[in-house]
């Protein structure tokens, strides 16, 4: 019982926080605007977001339930895919670096 009233507490707290993240998004849909980013970029810094705080939350329901290293598995799977998601944002920073470098 412990265990289900933890994961519909966390998707309470989830919904709350996800009215927090509004403000988020309209910063980056300016952001988007004003460094004329591609939408797929942006998409790619959300799906990142939402990775992460879904991972840090079912680890924390495994440590709650016993299972330490499960918690910690999925963290570290959950690192593994945002750096495998973070490929095209870091390989678009690597252009920008390398033409600021070319017009030295």
């Amino acid at each position: 019982f412990a265990l289900v009233l933890s994961i519909l507490v966390c998707c309470m707290v989830g919904f709350l926080a996800a009215g927090f993240l509004e403000p988020v998004v309209r910063f980056m849909q300016r952001l988007q605007k004003i460094g004329a980013l591609n939408q797929e970029l942006l998409n790619i810094l959300l799906k990142i977001v939402g990775i992460c705080f879904t991972a840090e939350i079912a680890g924390l329901i495994c440590e709650d339930s016993g299972n330490g290293a499960l918690g910690k598995a999925l963290q570290f799977l959950a690192s593994a895919v945002i750096l495998y998601l973070s490929l095209p944002l870091l390989s678009k920073l690597l252009d920008i670096v390398e033409g600021m470098l070319d017009n030295l």
